[in-house]
């Protein structure tokens, strides 16, 4: 029998650099904001034709007067609600405009559980595939206020039109102050039992096949929470607003051009935060009860690195990568079998094993059927290195950026300067230690010669 040669670091090395060729090939966070394909669609066939023709020259041309005139209707109804300051006229005319519409874009719901009004401090939240969304689950019963990323263009208009009107809040993300103002104004929107709150906790739109990380957010407010899962049927149409290919003009002139919108919305009961339960296990509980809801694929990839992501958030991504492949033997075996030994006990939860998800929870499925680093089934890897990611997520922001720093100095030989970062929450717990340690006078990283 012939024996197996031991593995070396050029072995690894190759692994690595492989990794980077695969992705090219097939990404697993890309997946997750993948539009449909027209030809997985039902295009009727021959019919096809005809159906381009009624759709976009009858259809949409009826569609669109039909709104304009709502939109008239609506600017008349809001105009006499602020005249007569009258709280009722304002909802009136708040629902007319939703019903108007769901009712113009031909949309089919159907609806399981129940909706609830709660009497104490409550909270909706539900996956996002477009903004649709808010329009389907404020159509039925009660409308909501919800939490906006502030689009501009037509977006805008419609959102300073519409929804500014019931205390819906609007942010840049690339603000600070704005995202830190957000949270208090929705404290002060729940506290005053105004219309229910709804929010979108993924911060960006998944093309409804896929869930990506909860933002903690809205967890740490300590109130109930309502998830409500959105399954749509996407034999006729791809409802996904795909916002890096199209903005929301040509994504609003793509729903005015289908045939109808056809959904399933679960309403599921509240759910409260457990008293030795941290924020992101309480969003990671809640989003596991959407994805099998809605029957959804529970990914572990946070969202926002999807475009602009923050230099932080790429370096924590960077060393939960660095971590997990030192960590790379305890992968396979005894972790993810179930069955620990105590010998591998500290080591596994170094990995983060049963913090969040059991494995049966998460997406296993991938198109690259390989192994690296040995026998580390590609798909396994990332998930571990996911798992590092959310753990480090929860640190203290001093905390994360030590680890930043000591991880890069003990293993690489590389040059580095630091840059001025006035607004940083970190500075002043972490300055002390990190100019003793390493030298430093801010704690903004800068490489020079490279990059982590």
């Amino acid at each position: 029998m012939q024996k197996q040669k031991e593995r070396t670091f050029l072995h690894d090395a190759v692994d690595t650099v492989a990794l980077s060729t695969h992705s090219l090939e097939s990404d697993d966070f890309t997946r997750c904001f993948q539009p449909k394909s027209r030809m997985e669609m039902d295009s009727s066939g021959v019919f096809y034709f005809f159906s381009f023709i009624i759709r976009y020259f009858i259809l949409f041309p009826i569609r669109l007067v039909i709104l304009t005139l709502a939109l008239l209707v609506y600017a008349i109804l809001i105009s006499g609600a602020l005249i007569y300051n009258s709280e009722n006229k304002m909802d009136f005319a708040y629902i007319f405009i939703i019903k108007a519409v769901n009712f113009i874009l031909g949309t089919r719901i159907t609806h399981h559980g129940e909706k609830k009004k709660l009497d104490s401090h409550h909270i909706f939240i539900s996956n996002h595939t477009s903004f649709l969304d808010f329009f389907l689950l404020s159509c039925y019963k009660f409308p909501h206020a919800c939490v906006s990323e502030n689009h501009g263009g037509l977006f805008y208009f419609f959102f300073q039109l519409i929804l500014s009107r019931n205390g819906s809040i609007a942010f840049k993300r690339c603000e600070k102050l704005d995202r830190s103002l957000v949270k208090s104004r929705m404290i002060e929107h729940i506290s005053k039992k105004k219309l229910p709150m709804l929010v979108f906790p993924e911060g960006t739109c998944v093309n409804n096949e896929y869930t990506v990380m909860f933002q903690k957010g809205v967890f740490e407010l300590d109130i109930d929470v309502c998830p409500v899962a959105i399954k749509y049927k996407r034999r006729l149409l791809d409802p996904y607003w795909n916002r890096r290919a199209h903005g929301f003009t040509f994504h609003l002139f793509y729903l005015l051009t289908r045939w109808y919108i056809e959904a399933d919305v679960y309403w599921m009961p509240p759910i409260k935060r457990q008293p030795d339960e941290k924020p992101v296990e309480f969003a990671n509980r809640a989003k596991l009860l959407i994805s099998d809801k809605a029957r959804l694929r529970n990914s572990l990839w946070n969202g926002y690195l999807k475009s602009s992501p923050a230099i932080k958030d790429r370096d924590l991504l960077k060393v939960a990568f660095r971590m997990t492949y030192l960590n790379r033997k305890n992968i396979k075996g005894n972790c993810l079998q179930g069955s620990r030994s105590s010998e591998d006990s500290e080591s596994c939860s170094s990995l983060g094993y049963g913090k969040f998800y059991s494995d049966y929870q998460i997406d296993q499925t991938s198109y690259l059927d390989i192994n690296i680093y040995g026998n580390i089934p590609y798909k396994t890897f990332i998930n571990e290195m996911n798992k590092e990611y959310h753990l480090l997520k929860c640190m203290p922001c001093n905390e994360q950026h030590v680890l930043i720093f000591d991880l890069v100095n003990k293993s690489s030989s590389l040059n580095f300067s630091y840059t001025p970062k006035k607004g940083c929450s970190c500075r002043k717990k972490a300055f002390r230690y990190l100019k003793k340690k390493h030298g430093l006078r801010n704690c903004r990283l800068d490489m020079l010669n490279g990059k982590l």
